[in-house]
């Protein structure tokens, strides 16, 4: 019997086995395996030989191209979504398809392109008992009154603009708080 010891020495790691192997080298066990990772600096090195769990560059790297992606696919979801209602006539043509029009701060604001109605503002208010409401409780309240009532082809664009917001891309991956569950 050979003994044959097999290294694999990389950047971050180390693996490596002993094999036993007969004469013919046809058949053969695997007599031990391992591998180990390096700490990168000495702030890993010291949390690792104190008990403590060490991240590799590679963790770190991977979190931020997790969160590029999902910024890509929101970006994506969203430009397809107003192209959609475009082609229905839902929405008007100049409704910016890549937000590069915004307001003087800055932001982009919903509301110049797809207002509510002040008739849903007032039947809102009633509703909650106030007459100061952010848009997000008017969308909530517009999706209340579309269960039971007909709403304008506007307002079913701007409810589902909004679940477009707010929709997780769980298969993806996502750990988002607004993540449907089916992971």
């Amino acid at each position: 019997m050979k003994k044959i010891l097999g290294l694999d020495v990389g950047t971050n790691s180390i693996g490596s086995a002993l094999i036993n192997i007969n004469e013919f080298g046809k058949e053969g066990s695997i007599e031990w395996m391992g591998s180990r990772i390096i700490p990168l600096d000495g702030d890993s090195l010291y949390k690792f030989e104190n008990g403590g769990q060490v991240e590799t560059k590679a963790a770190g790297r991977r979190l931020l191209r997790g969160s590029r992606r999902l910024k890509q696919r929101y970006k994506l979801r969203r430009s397809r979504l107003i192209k959609v209602f475009k082609l229905l006539g839902w929405i008007s043509q100049d409704f910016p398809e890549n937000f590069k029009e915004q307001n003087h701060d800055g932001s982009f604001n919903i509301n110049n392109y797809l207002s509510l109605s002040e008739t849903i503002k007032q039947e809102a208010y009633r509703e909650f008992g106030t007459d100061k409401i952010s848009d997000d409780w008017l969308i909530y309240y517009l999706r209340k009154k579309a269960l039971t009532e007909r709403i304008t082809l506007q307002e079913l664009a701007r409810i589902i603009y909004m679940l477009n917001q707010r929709s997780c891309d769980c298969r993806q991956g996502s750990r988002s708080p607004y993540c449907c569950g089916n992971r």
